[in-house]
């Protein structure tokens, strides 16, 4: 089998750190930094490349620190700065904050309860090497593969063969094709075969995948796949459902 040959490198680079405290809703930062959460993903990539940052990816290394005490079962409700609203709702991929400020427009803060680890773990599991990196807000450090820079800086995607939801990724490479960056054939190729591995045997695993692709757009078909995951469902009757939805979208 394939294997990935990056390593993984730490350091520390102020500049991106301090930007990324700004994006923060200043109660969860201080929640994230407490219990060994850490972003990783488009935000980190974003304050390298100075791209917008529409959403913090936050993880963490089990369950106990995702929601620890129960704190978070709510949400983190503030009235800060002479007021404003934060709108929290949860899915099985991550449970999210998005914040609605007077003055100044901050990312939605995504926090994932489908994936848990160490930054390292994590990293390894995204799909091109340009989104491989993570920051940790305890420590300012930052973890990333030994290519992130580099193919950020050439705009080339190049696709891990570890990634998890490569339907997902096939959506995420036309974007970014769309934005200016390169797929080289063999990532496109590394894709197509990674995609061709999966199992739809089951409801789950479609589900699954197609809830990579984004949490909310396919939800009305993914709630539709709850239940009986494990049972015989018509693949063609599924993909009429995503064709329909796509189109009245």
């Amino acid at each position: 089998m394939l294997e990935n040959k990056s390593n993984i490198i730490t350091g520390k680079h102020h500049r991106e750190d301090r930007i990324l405290r700004t994006l923060f809703i200043p109660k969860i930062l201080e929640y994230v930094s407490e219990n060994n959460g850490f972003v990783a993903g488009g935000a980190v990539r974003g304050v390298f490349t100075s791209d917008h940052v529409n959403d913090l990816d936050i993880f963490f290394k089990d369950a106990k620190d995702f929601n620890k005490d129960g704190q978070f079962d709510n949400g983190f409700e503030t009235q800060e700065d002479g007021g404003h609203k934060i709108l929290f709702y949860k899915t099985d991929v991550a449970w999210t904050h998005k914040p609605e400020f007077r003055h100044q427009k901050l990312p939605l803060h995504q926090m994932i309860c489908a994936v848990f680890g160490s930054p390292e773990e994590v990293i390894k599991q995204f799909d091109f090497t340009m989104s491989m990196a993570a920051w940790i807000p305890q420590t300012g450090e930052f973890v990333m593969d030994e290519y992130f820079l580099k193919h950020c800086s050439q705009k080339r995607l190049v696709f891990n063969i570890n990634a998890q939801y490569p339907i997902c990724s096939m959506w995420r490479a036309v974007k970014f094709i769309k934005r200016g960056w390169k797929l080289p054939a063999i990532d496109c190729i590394k894709l197509a075969l990674k995609i061709n591995n999966l199992d739809f045997k089951n409801k789950g695993e479609l589900k699954r995948q197609l809830m990579g692709i984004d949490t909310f757009f396919l939800r009305e078909l993914t709630d539709a796949l709850e239940n009986d995951k494990e049972g015989a469902y018509d693949f063609g009757e599924a993909i009429e459902k995503i064709s329909t939805l796509l189109d009245e979208d």
